[in-house]
């Protein structure tokens, strides 16, 4: 295969991990963001109440958390409708829509002033003018399941990564639940393999970008041979050997004349 089919058959891979991938990556991006805030939350403004001098600066800490937020889930819809390769705009919603309930989630449980406050101003009610989000995001994951084709491929991905991440919804807090989430995991695995893998042993990437980008093509560089070495060790202890037998020899053989002709004297073989 010569470098231009190579580079020819990079670039369709490359398009269709786009396509199939973007709102996985968007994903991604949005949980980051998410983390760095929790993680300022923690560290920083969880003590802060209205009872406290700073109450006001925490209102405005607040607001903040939400534009950066809002405006991650504006631009990634966009990116999405700009790069739309046929999906339509209810499937790049729908992952929107999975980002912004689960980030709900994420600061209505934490435990920080800003608790109450997001619950009256959520991102579900702001972006798609529902509150229900609990209920209605497995009502949205049955209708997914229901679905097949490639085509739902990346958005049963981002389903995924919000329940493994701990996104419990109308569970939250219910006994036993676990068993029920693991259950919609193991689905969506099935969804997105057509069950050609075993879930219990799961050995292969579920998500593939990390695999994506990797080293170009250059000349291999093997490592160091091992052997190599041992057999130059070798060979030199070898030649050392075989020197000091032959000087040893060399040093020994007056020694041993000399021992000879004694031996013979005594013996009254010569005299």
């Amino acid at each position: 295969m010569d470098a231009v089919e190579s580079a020819g058959k990079l670039l369709e891979r490359n398009r269709q991990f786009e396509e199939k991938e973007l709102v996985v990556k968007q994903f991604y991006g949005f949980f980051h963001l998410i983390s760095t805030i929790r993680d300022e939350i923690v560290t920083k403004h969880a003590t802060r109440s209205p009872e406290t001098e700073d109450y006001q600066q925490g209102q405005t800490y607040l607001q903040d958390i939400r534009g950066r937020l809002e405006s991650i889930l504006v631009s990634n819809y966009e990116e999405a409708h700009a790069l739309d390769w046929g999906h339509g705009q209810d499937y790049y919603k729908e992952a929107q829509y999975v980002m912004a309930v689960f980030a709900d989630e994420v600061f209505i449980n934490l435990d920080w002033y800003g608790a109450r406050e997001w619950q009256k101003e959520l991102l579900e009610a702001q972006f798609f003018q529902t509150t229900n989000a609990g209920d209605l995001f497995f009502v949205k994951l049955d209708d997914l399941l229901e679905k097949h084709g490639q085509l739902y491929i990346g958005i049963a991905k981002v389903y995924f990564l919000a329940l493994a991440l701990g996104f419990r919804g109308k569970y939250h807090g219910v006994p036993n639940s676990e068993d029920i989430i693991a259950n919609y995991k193991k689905k969506l695995f099935i969804f997105v393999y057509g069950g050609r893998y075993d879930y219990r042993e799961i050995t292969i990437p579920f998500f593939e970008e990390p695999y994506l980008y990797v080293a170009g093509r250059s000349k291999p560089r093997l490592l160091p041979f091992f052997n190599r070495y041992v057999l130059v060790v070798a060979s030199f202890a070898v030649i050392y050997f075989m020197g000091s037998y032959v000087i040893w020899r060399a040093k020994i053989t007056p020694l041993k004349q000399a021992v000879h002709q004694v031996v013979l004297k005594q013996s009254g073989i010569i005299w």
